[in-house]
């Protein structure tokens, strides 16, 4: 991203793809859900284990009620299509490099962002170990290779109006609702002797 006019513009620019991901994600999962099976835990023989953010398990619950522990939900593709723009959006919302959660962050706090970005490097790294997710740490190197300096706006002085915030707060919401922190999960099929 080249120089923009201001911060302010930057919290629009970064929130606005973000923000439609997630408002299109929303009935693209609920469809899928809607087409998608609950099948008995043992049914499966290896695969993968999607990661469940807060709104893609809400959205879950909504639309198959409570699924058992004995049980999972055997998902379509257009439920996974949605799954992925939930995951996208968190990732892209991250508050680091030149994602667009890096130029909310300028726009909020133009260079003291740096402090906040070194605290999202460390969640990023905890997170890897604690739940063994390791894909935190594959995540946080690709933004590193992207760097810690952010083009500065012709005009830095222009004050924040509430509506910026509040842009910036939806989009700190919306981040919250799609993290997962094990984004996804191999389960080896089971051996047989």
């Amino acid at each position: 991203m080249g120089l923009t006019t201001n911060r302010r513009v930057l919290i629009k620019v970064g929130a606005a793809g973000p923000i439609v991901g997630f408002l299109v994600a929303i009935p693209v999962t609920t469809v899928g859900l809607m087409l998608s099976e609950v099948v008995p835990q043992g049914s499966l023989m290896g695969g993968f284990q999607f990661g469940s953010s807060l709104i893609f398990h809400f959205l879950a619950f909504l639309v198959k009620g409570h699924v058992p522990e004995s049980a999972t939900i055997l998902i379509h593709p257009l439920a996974l299509a949605g799954w992925l723009g939930f995951l996208v959006t968190a990732l892209n919302l991250l508050p680091l490099s030149q994602l667009d959660g890096g130029h909310i962050a300028y726009g909020l706090f133009g260079k003291k962002r740096i402090y906040l970005m070194i605290a999202v490097y460390a969640l990023m790294v905890a997170a890897a170990f604690f739940f063994k997710a390791w894909s935190w740490l594959i995540w946080a190197l690709i933004t590193v290779i992207f760097g810690f300096r952010h083009p500065p706006a012709s005009d830095e002085i222009t004050p924040l109006k509430a509506s910026d915030i509040l842009i910036a707060v939806a989009a700190f919401i919306i981040l919250v609702l799609t993290v997962m922190p094990i984004p996804l999960q191999v389960i080896p099929p089971p051996f047989s002797s």
